[in-house]
């Protein structure tokens, strides 16, 4: 804004300094109305390339808060399938304990 505001400055011709006729002070108003419809269109420009700005920040942003959602969601289920994976063997041990215990008792028996 401060250059579109710089450039209306040294595009405004000031009246009473140039003009000496009723024609020349037409092409001054002139000049002055082009220069004040430059810096309107620079002042649009950096707008709208602001709000872009903006909007490319948030998709970034939103792109990048699902990524890190995906991540959750795979670590999650890697987590449980470590724990039914954990379970089946801690349940396996314990059949072969089992197993074990029995085969234990039966020799006793028959010592």
């Amino acid at each position: 804004r401060s250059q579109a505001d710089g450039g209306l400055e040294k595009g405004i011709v000031e009246k009473g300094s140039v003009a000496e006729s009723d024609e020349e002070e037409e092409k001054v108003l002139d000049v002055n109305l082009v220069a004040l419809q430059m810096a309107i269109e620079k002042n649009v420009a950096a707008a709208e390339r602001d709000r872009l700005e903006g909007e490319r920040s948030q998709l970034e942003l939103q792109s990048k808060a699902e990524e890190m959602e995906d991540r959750i969601e795979f670590l999650e289920n890697q987590v449980e399938e470590q724990k039914a994976a954990a379970a089946a063997q801690q349940a396996q041990v314990e059949a072969e304990l089992q197993k074990g215990e029995g085969e234990r008792s039966v020799l006793q028996t028959e010592i």
